[in-house]
């Protein structure tokens, strides 16, 4: 098992443990009896310590005694070890099982962020995330370009050569997907109503903000105060997106459009 996994266990085994009362299960000897090495389990027990998921209380004890206790940050990265930007491994691969054909350019800037948020540069990582979404969106917006009729397509271009930054080529893809699949009238015969719930509100919250965190990060000005847990909700929610945002990809790949949207 790798140091990740034990991690996780370690967690498990202590989350429930209240300091406050006696017990013989929290403390390091009793970590030793999960059943793996012991060098294994003292790498994984400052593994957590340096990353604020636990701290080791000395005054429980002697210092070989002494409890493991769970932080609150602790606490929600075991809530999200379904996808932990911790185990870069295997973040990757639930992105790339769901997403195969995934952009080499994201893919750069993700690996770039997850290696910036273990080094706790997590300014860094937001910004590296940002470009991965926008990368993510021109892939949207090249592809839906694509599965319009060739005058619609020429339009389409003509309309973002005049839009300088992300938000509004998102915003102009958009208002063309809801013109496509009409809500409001009982539509839904393009995408879906299951997707289209995604991406009219997942979607276009999760963009929003990481779009704005990363000008936060990228921008000149004072000091922002982009915080672990701020680099950590983003990571996690980011490969569910790029999930939701290829679905669309691949339907507009293998549909043709309606016409008349563009003009």
């Amino acid at each position: 098992m790798d140091k990740e996994k034990i991690c996780q266990l370690i967690l498990a085994y202590i989350k429930d443990f209240d300091p406050s009362e006696y017990h013989q299960y929290g403390n390091i000897p009793a970590l030793y009896k999960l059943g793996y090495e012991r060098q294994s389990i003292k790498e994984a027990i400052w593994s957590l310590v340096s990353r604020e998921l636990a701290y080791i209380d000395f005054e429980s004890g002697s210092p070989v005694l002494s409890d493991i206790i769970i932080t609150d940050y602790g606490r929600k990265y075991l809530e999200d070890t379904e996808i932990s930007p911790y185990d870069q491994d295997d973040y990757m691969n639930y992105l790339l099982q769901n997403v195969p054909d995934l952009d080499n350019t994201i893919k750069f800037y993700l690996r770039e962020s997850l290696d910036t948020f273990a080094t706790k540069n997590y300014l860094s990582s937001v910004f590296c995330l940002g470009a991965a979404s926008e990368r993510l969106i021109l892939l949207l917006q090249e592809n839906y370009c694509s599965a319009l009729d060739k005058a619609e397509c020429t339009a389409q271009k003509d309309k973002i050569s005049k839009l300088h930054n992300i938000k509004p080529i998102y915003e102009t893809i958009h208002k063309d997907f809801v013109q496509i699949e009409n809500p409001k009238r009982g539509g839904y015969r393009y995408f879906g109503y299951n997707l289209w719930e995604k991406l009219d509100s997942q979607v276009q919250h999760v963009f929003s903000l990481i779009r704005t965190s990363r000008n936060e990060a990228g921008h000149p000005k004072e000091i922002t105060n982009i915080d672990k847990l701020d680099a950590h909700s983003h990571l996690v929610i980011f490969p569910r997106y790029c999930i939701t945002v290829y679905e669309v990809i691949n339907i507009l790949e293998s549909k043709s459009l309606p016409t008349g949207i563009v003009f």
